[in-house]
C-alpha cells in the first residue's frame, strides 16, 4: 500500500509548500506572528506553529523515531526558530522513514493518542495522517494571512510527474 519513497516524496512537496509559507511570513510584520484574532481555533499564526509542531513531533514518537526534537515548540516565539524546527521535525520524519519496507509501512499497530484514546492502523496510515494534520494547519495559518491583510503566496502542493 505504502512505499518509503512515496511518503518521503509527499513529506517534500509539503516542506516545499511550507517553505513558501515561511517565506511569505516572513515578508509580514514580526507582531503578526502573534497577534490574536478573535474566533479562531488557534488564535494566532504562533499557535498554529507551536501545535503543528508539537503533533508532528508526537506522531514521529508514537511511530518509534527515537531523537528528540532540539526544542520544545512552547518555547518558539521568533519565525526563525519556528522554520529551524520544522526543518528538524521534516529530517526526523525523512529519517524515519529512510528504508521502512512495505510490510513495515503497512503493518497495523496499536498507537496511544497522548491524553486520548488507543487507536490501531498501519504505520504508513499514522503517517499520511500527519501529514494531512500538517496541511489542514497551513490551511489556517494561510487564512490567517488573510485576515492580517496579507494574502498568502500559493502553497498548494505542486505534483510533478516523474
Amino acid at each position: 500500500m505504502f512505499t518509503s519513497s512515496t511518503l518521503y516524496h509527499l513529506l517534500q512537496q509539503e516542506d516545499d509548500c511550507f517553505q513558501r509559507l515561511f517565506e511569505h511570513l516572513d515578508s509580514m510584520p514580526a507582531d503578526m506572528m502573534v497577534t490574536e484574532l478573535e474566533d479562531q481555533s488557534f488564535v494566532s499564526i504562533r499557535h498554529h506553529m507551536v501545535h503543528l509542531l508539537k503533533t508532528g513531533n508526537s506522531v514521529l514518537n508514537m511511530l518509534g523515531e527515537e531523537s528528540e526534537p532540539p526544542r520544545d515548540p512552547d518555547d518558539l516565539f521568533e519565525l526563525p526558530e519556528m522554520r529551524t524546527a520544522w526543518t528538524a521535525m521534516v529530517r526526523r520524519a525523512g529519517s524515519w522513514l529512510h528504508g521502512k519496507s512495505e510490510s513495515e509501512l503497512d503493518n497495523f499497530q496499536e498507537f496511544l493518542w497522548p491524553g486520548g484514546p488507543e487507536i490501531r492502523m498501519p504505520r504508513g496510515t499514522l503517517f499520511i495522517r500527519m501529514l494531512f494534520h500538517m496541511a489542514h494547519h497551513k490551511g489556517q495559518i494561510v487564512q490567517q494571512c488573510r485576515l492580517h491583510g496579507y494574502p498568502a503566496p500559493n502553497t498548494e502542493i505542486v505534483w510533478v510527474a516523474q
